[in-house]
């Protein structure tokens, strides 16, 4: 049946109502399960159920970070207003999920053997952004000197055009090091269509990783910017370079 959501709202609701938080926990597994949809509704469940010891759960959900950042920046607002929680206590978290590798996420997804590269390089693809990160996660893994040419090519295939893989390859050809790809960071970093800002971030924390000090005057001036997953990212990624 697919009427977790609807569970896991009604439990969110009684907790809110009653201050009963003993079937939270319900709430909380629901952020492992099979169905991406229920993955992402039960983070705002534990949003309005301002449930703060769900945080570093949510930082290893696998879904879009943009669900896991507004979740914990929305229970951070709220708990550190009210003295619940500090923003001392959140910080690891926010870094966490703003670096976004896939082995700090607790996945659902997994293959019973190896799989091909050709499949890894379509999970990419995927609209559940768990399969993103188990095929990332992969590549990372058994892949690494075979993904750079693999993910270049899919980049110019289709992957330029698609807001979710050209995320995913975009963080992956810095975590690989990838030196030749500076000149596609750099570009992705300076996109300005809408449907491809997630993407500046990755591309922040990617040169970061890669490690060309190039790289921090257009950090500089990229990180200012009201938008708060971005201007962290070029934070994180300026740390890393100048400490070099």
């Amino acid at each position: 049946a697919n009427d977790e959501p609807i569970v896991s709202a009604a439990i969110s609701a009684i907790c809110r109502l009653t201050g009963d938080y003993s079937q939270i926990q319900t709430v909380v597994d629901f952020l492992q399960h099979e169905s991406v949809n229920a993955r992402r509704s039960c983070i705002q469940d534990l949003i309005d159920a301002q449930y703060y010891d769900a945080i570093p759960q949510i930082a290893r959900c696998p879904v879009s970070l943009v669900f896991r950042l507004r979740g914990i920046r929305q229970l951070a607002e709220s708990g550190t207003a009210t003295g619940k929680i500090s923003s001392a206590e959140v910080e690891p978290y926010l870094e966490q999920v703003i670096r976004d590798h896939p082995n700090d996420l607790d996945l659902v997804h997994e293959y019973d053997q190896k799989p091909s590269l050709d499949f890894v390089i379509n999970e990419l693809y995927h609209t559940d952004f768990g399969r993103c990160y188990l095929g990332s996660k992969t590549l990372l893994e058994f892949y690494p000197e075979e993904a750079p040419d693999a993910l270049l090519k899919t980049w110019e295939k289709e992957a330029h055009n698609d807001y979710g893989a050209h995320y995913h390859v975009v963080k992956l050809l810095g975590w690989l090091k990838y030196a030749p790809a500076y000149d596609l960071l750099v570009e992705a970093l300076q996109n300005t269509m809408p449907q491809f800002q997630k993407s500046k971030a990755g591309a922040a924390i990617a040169l970061g990783n890669l490690g060309d000090k190039r790289a921090i005057p257009l950090l500089k001036e990229a990180a200012d910017t009201q938008i708060f997953d971005l201007k962290y990212a070029c934070s994180l990624a300026l740390k890393q370079l100048e400490d070099k």
